[in-house]
């Protein structure tokens, strides 16, 4: 299914978020309408909203990056994520994301991870960054996220997967080498 989305793009104070709504307790909507537009431009999140042909934002997902410490890891784990001889590894989380309650329960979380997924290996293309990682809101959004095929490290609701497992999957929904 292809999303009903036509456009990506970084916010900007064109869009209207205010008419964005994902029903999500968490603080989500205030942060996007209040904040998102303010965290870009001061380079600490970037955010790109994904809207249809008449410029209604069905979705958004912000980017940011952050240094990955792996010491409680357990070996494997730390040679996997972070390669021989460190701890510690450059990532892009996948700070926030939303769908507009009007489309959940359509697929569309998978989607918007995938143009995460996207924009986050571009990105890594131009700097170093090894991991993408994503703290799942909920224990119960974990197994979706494992889905995706990120790994869960402990107990905790951080999940990892390396930059180049992305760019496969990418690949192999986009259907290119």
């Amino acid at each position: 299914m292809m999303p009903p989305w036509s456009t990506v793009e970084l916010i900007s104070a064109d869009h209207q978020c205010d008419s964005f709504t994902s029903g999500v307790e968490s603080g989500i909507d205030d942060w996007f309408k209040k904040a998102a537009l303010n965290e870009q431009l001061n380079h600490r999140t970037s955010t790109w909203v994904c809207r249809d042909d008449s410029g209604k934002i069905i979705a958004f997902f912000s980017l940011c990056t952050v240094v990955c410490d792996l010491s409680n890891a357990s070996k494997r784990h730390q040679k996997s994520l972070c390669g021989q001889g460190t701890t510690m590894a450059p990532a892009t989380l996948l700070a926030k994301m939303g769908v507009h309650r009007e489309f959940q329960g359509k697929g569309l979380g998978r989607a918007l991870v995938l143009e995460a997924f996207r924009q986050a290996t571009t990105a890594a293309d131009q700097v170093a960054c090894r991991l993408l990682v994503v703290d799942a809101l909920t224990d119960d959004l974990v197994p979706f996220y494992e889905r995706m095929f990120f790994t869960r490290i402990g107990q905790q609701r951080r999940l990892m997967m390396k930059m180049s497992k992305a760019r496969e999957i990418i690949r192999a929904v986009d259907g290119s080498n």
